[in-house]
């Protein structure tokens, strides 16, 4: 009897934090399931590529409870012969502004264009700048796998330090992140 009342709490505190806990869900027109690759958008404009080097949109929705702010970010897992790349590191997002929008991850858009939500904070990406970097791996590699994550923090706003650097960031990411889903796209530049 015991064992049968312990097995219906288990069973009714499950139901219970299923229905508190809503679904978390993004999604980005660059990352979705039937292109499999980064569409020329997000593609880099830096030696040896051309692309328009934007950032992709990206939505969420249903927050997990408790979520103060959220981050975005874009990280090539294999570039740096697997030591990872961040392409693009944004924070301090208000957990209602529900997503951000084609390019803003541009420079400028931080400082006068308004694509940003306010309070949100571009950090530095791998190559030094606040801004996005577009996807520009060697000519030859295997197609580079691009991880686009939204993280539900449990803080209000992360220290500025936090985006002085994508090591920094993932480790404030850690500590605060209730909650995190991710979409992956390739790319790769034949011979």
């Amino acid at each position: 009897m015991r064992h049968t009342l312990l097995t219906i709490g288990l069973v009714l505190l499950a139901a219970t934090a299923s229905a508190a806990a809503p679904d978390f869900t993004i999604s980005s027109p660059a990352f979705n399931k039937d292109l499999k690759t980064l569409p020329p958008e997000q593609i880099g404009n830096q030696p040896g590529c051309n692309g328009p080097n934007q950032s992709p949109a990206v939505s969420w929705k249903d927050l997990p409870s408790g979520t103060k702010s959220v981050a975005v970010t874009l990280f090539d897992q294999d570039a740096n012969k697997g030591g990872g790349l961040w392409h693009w590191v944004v924070f301090n997002i208000p957990p209602t502004a529900g997503g951000l929008p084609a390019n803003a991850g541009a420079a400028a858009d931080m400082a006068s264009s308004g694509t940003m939500p306010l309070g949100a904070q571009m950090g530095k990406n791998d190559t030094g700048d606040y801004a996005y970097i577009g996807a520009c791996p060697p000519v030859g590699e295997r197609d580079h796998r691009y991880l686009l994550t939204v993280w539900a923090l449990a803080i209000d706003a992360l220290p500025e330090e936090a985006g002085l650097s994508g090591t920094a960031f993932k480790g404030y990411l850690d500590k605060y992140a209730i909650a995190s889903k991710n979409l992956s796209a390739k790319y790769g530049r034949k011979k």
